[in-house]
């Protein structure tokens, strides 16, 4: 495989799209992850693209997509019925 093409796989594998927000994993229920994300721009493929991951492991946002008052919403409901949890 040439150079170029393995540079353009990684960069794929690199690139995340975040779906979800306070996911199990199917083969650990016991574990509650802050998000689950897709290979972007592919989108979500399969359970076994999944990624998934804790708030404290995000380096650098590339991009925030729209915010809702429902988000918003959402997003404080979220924050106190997890904050007891930690």
């Amino acid at each position: 495989m040439s150079a170029n093409l393995l540079n353009f796989y990684s960069q794929l594998i690199a690139d995340k799209e975040i779906y979800g927000r306070k996911q199990q994993q199917a083969d650990n229920e016991d574990k509650v992850w802050d998000y689950v994300a897709c290979p972007y721009p592919q989108g979500h493929i399969g359970d076994n693209t999944n990624v998934f991951f804790n708030h404290n492991q995000i380096n650098k946002v590339f991009f925030k997509g729209l915010e809702t008052k429902g988000e918003k919403a959402l997003r404080k409901q979220l924050k106190e019925i997890f904050s007891d949890k930690k």
